[in-house]
Order: structure tokens, then C-alpha cells, then sequence
């Protein structure tokens, strides 16, 4: 081989490495930066033009060795179980409106739990009448529909029937009005409630009322008029305060993706 046949093989292989070495680069930072855009599209806007651009982008520039990965066995199987996770949760795949429907559905679930929880601690600790009725309507308008519908059926009505014929025995252990709101409010009344952000502004309201009242409830403490067992370094007021963050918390972020 001569010298000028030597330093042409060496230029190419050069260039070679050149390109194979920028391509890598090509592929993993350009994967890098469209699975942070995706990030941060999926926990923000969720917009669905974007989401699609990028999958593309991915397409185009994902890793050699993890896209062979993806077009073999394994990827079939990914493929297999994300399509059976969909037919059950439709409204995990970015789509328009399905951030709304997230957040109530967060709504719902997280302020029924830090409600009921609430209510738990009141019952066993200050039993304040005010802060229960605010819980009982709190939950009545964040109770997840699908139990809702529960109680607004047959069922529903065999519950209020039993609570009110316990409480015409047991009137201060179990009061069966609150209940009963559940099942007779008119259809009208609870489907404004309910169904739109209306309910979340309620919410927030009954949120303002129930700290306006933990406050009163804590300046008495001080003033020596309170119970003893809900002093502020107790693990009941902590708890309370707690649920209370919660209680204002959830409403905040389905209105923060309603309006």
C-alpha cells in the first residue's frame, strides 16, 4: 500500500468516527432533552400537539441499541400492557381536557380522605358541632361520583332509613340528619355542586371557615379556656392543621386547572 493510499484510509476512518461520534451525541442528548420537554409537558400544559412532535423527535433520535431493545420482544410487551393499562385508565394518556379530569379526580379523592380524616379527629377528640356540619358539606360536594351515585341509589336510601331509626333510639350517638343529606338533596342542587367549578369554590370556602374556626379554637387554648388534649404541641392539632393544608390544597389545584 502506498503513503498516499495510507493517509486516505486514515482520513476516512477519521471521519468515520467523527460522524459516528457526533450521531451518538445526536441521539442521546437530543433523546435527553425530548424526554425532559415531555416531562415537563406532562406535568404542565399536556399539550397534545406537542406531546406528539416530540414522540416523533424520539422516534427519529432514539438510541440505536435501545431502539433494537424496543423493536424486540421486550418492546412487544411494553406495547402489550400499555394498550391493556388503557383500555382501564383512558385518561392517563395526555389528551385535551385530561388534566381537568385529573385534577377532579385528585379533588375528590385526596379532599374526601383529608375530610374524613378530619371528621375522625374531631370525633375523637374536640366533637366540635360547627367544624363537623363544614366537613359533612365539604365532603358532600368533593365525594367521588362514582360512590356518590352509590348512595343516591337504592342503597343510599336502606342506610338513611337505618340511620334514622338508630338515631330515634340513639339520638346523641348517631346523627342521622347529616347522612340524609347525602340522599334527599334535589338533583339539581347537588349536580350544580358537583359538577362544575362551583364546587371547588365552595370547597375553598368551607376551607377559609374551618381555619377561621381551628384559629378561635387555638386563641382559646391560650387564653387557658380550651381542652387540655388539643394543646398546639399535641399530635392532635398537628394532625388537624395537617388535613386542614389538604382540605385547601386539593380545590386550589382543580381550580388552578379549570380556569
Amino acid at each position: 500500500m502506498g503513503f498516499m493510499e495510507l493517509a486516505q484510509s486514515v482520513v476516512y476512518t477519521e471521519q468515520g468516527s467523527s460522524i459516528s461520534s457526533a450521531r451518538t451525541w445526536f441521539q442521546w442528548g437530543g433523546t435527553i432533552s425530548a424526554l425532559f420537554l415531555l416531562l415537563l409537558n406532562r406535568t404542565g400544559r399536556r399539550s397534545h400537539t406537542q406531546t406528539t412532535l416530540l414522540v416523533l423527535y424520539l422516534f427519529t433520535s432514539f438510541p440505536t441499541v435501545l431502539y433494537k431493545i424496543l423493536r424486540g420482544q421486550f418492546g412487544r410487551w411494553v406495547a402489550f400492557l400499555a394498550v391493556g393499562a388503557n383500555l382501564f385508565f383512558p385518561r392517563t394518556i395526555p389528551e385535551q381536557g385530561s388534566s381537568i379530569s385529573s385534577a377532579r379526580t385528585w379533588f375528590q379523592w385526596g379532599g374526601t380522605i383529608s375530610a374524613l380524616f378530619l371528621l375522625l379527629l374531631n370525633r375523637t377528640g374536640r366533637r366540635s358541632h360547627t367544624q363537623t356540619t363544614l366537613l359533612v358539606l365539604y365532603l358532600f360536594t368533593s365525594f367521588p361520583t362514582v360512590l356518590f351515585k352509590i348512595l343516591r341509589g337504592q342503597f343510599g336510601r336502606w342506610v338513611a332509613f337505618l340511620a334514622v331509626g338508630a338515631n330515634l333510639f340513639f339520638p346523641r350517638t348517631i346523627p342521622a340528619s347529616r347522612f340524609i343529606l347525602f340522599v334527599i338533596t334535589p338533583e339539581w342542587l347537588a349536580n350544580g355542586l358537583r359538577d362544575d367549578i362551583v364546587g371547588g369554590f365552595f370547597c375553598l370556602i368551607i376551607g377559609v371557615l374551618l381555619g377561621i374556626a381551628e384559629i378561635r379554637l387555638l386563641t382559646e387554648i391560650q387564653a387557658g379556656r380550651g381542652s387540655r388534649n388539643w394543646e398546639c404541641t399535641s399530635s392532635y392539632c398537628f394532625g388537624y392543621c395537617l388535613g386542614l393544608a389538604f382540605l385547601f390544597f386539593f380545590p386550589i389545584l382543580y381550580l388552578w386547572k379549570a380556569i
